[in-house]
This record gives structure tokens, sequence and C-alpha cells, in this order.
């Protein structure tokens, strides 16, 4: 291999161009207590080095709200009024109610046109949220397969799910 191929092939680590992932999850509506099983396939395209393949569920809530901005001109009277008006902006804001790491394998070694398939179960709590959709609230679940890659952008792929 020459050493502009050697080049390439570590440009194409570092941004994660190397491979790619897709997840499927054997049941995407799980019951509070019981486990969400994700099937994880990664296919190096080029030859591909990782840290790890883990695989992270994570639960946010999203809180719609309204903020008072207030205004404040001259009046029109030439004693120095002023006169406030008060306008509301809708703002959201994201809180991680769950949030969890499962490692699926160490480190990973492929070349180009290899396939490797993981599985994994991942525990859902009986105490979190369900997943909710309000009129100011939200509750959403996520999974996200990923292959830890050093200085490099990781391969992964993620998907969303729904608790009960």
């Amino acid at each position: 291999m020459g050493f502009w191929n050697k080049v390439k092939e570590g440009f194409t680590q570092m941004t994660g161009g190397g491979g790619n992932m897709q997840i499927v999850l054997q049941n995407p509506k799980v019951k509070r207590g019981e486990s969400l099983n994700v099937t994880v396939t990664l296919n190096a395209t080029a030859p591909l080095t990782g840290k790890s393949v883990n695989v992270e569920v994570t639960g946010i809530e999203t809180v719609k709200f309204q903020v008072p901005v207030v205004s404040t001109t001259p009046g029109s009277s030439t004693q120095g009024s002023l006169s406030t008006t008060t306008q509301y902006n809708q703002e959201t804001k994201d809180n991680q109610i769950f949030h969890t790491v499962v490692p699926v394998d160490g480190a990973v070694s492929m070349q180009a046109g290899e396939t490797k398939t993981y599985t994994a179960s991942v525990p859902i709590p009986e105490s979190v949220q369900p997943t909710y959709t309000g009129t100011d609230a939200n509750h959403t679940w996520h999974v996200r397969a990923y292959l830890d890659i050093s200085m490099g952008a990781d391969i992964e792929a993620s998907s969303e799910f729904t608790v009960a």
C-alpha cells in the first residue's frame, strides 16, 4: 500500500467514513421494568478500528413555556414618562430524565467488506417516565448504537422507541 493510500485510509478512519451501522429494535414498544432488545449490524467499507461498540438509551423530557419580554419606550408626555409593553416568547427546555450506556463489545478491528452483528438488552427501570405527548410537555426515548472511534467521528445508528 502506497503512502497516499495510507493517508487516505487514516483520513477516512478519522471522519468515520470507514463503515456504517444499522440498528433494529426487537420490541419498539417496551413496558417499564422490561428490557429494550436491539440488534446492531456494523459494516466495514474500509479497514476499521474502534475502541468499543456500545448501546446508549436516553429519555428526554421537553417542556414548553413562555418567557415575558418587557419593552420600554419613551411615552408621549413631556415629563419623560415611559411606556412598557410585555410580549411572551415561547421557549423549550430539554431535561435528560434517563441515560445509560451498555457496552456490547470491546476493541474492534475489521477489514473492508467485513460485517459484524451484535445484540444487546437494555433494562428500562419501572420508575422512569413513560413516553408522553402533552400540550406543554413531551417524554421521548432514544436508542443509539455506536462504534467509539479514537480521535474520529463515531459510526452510529439511532432510533426512537416507546416506553409504556
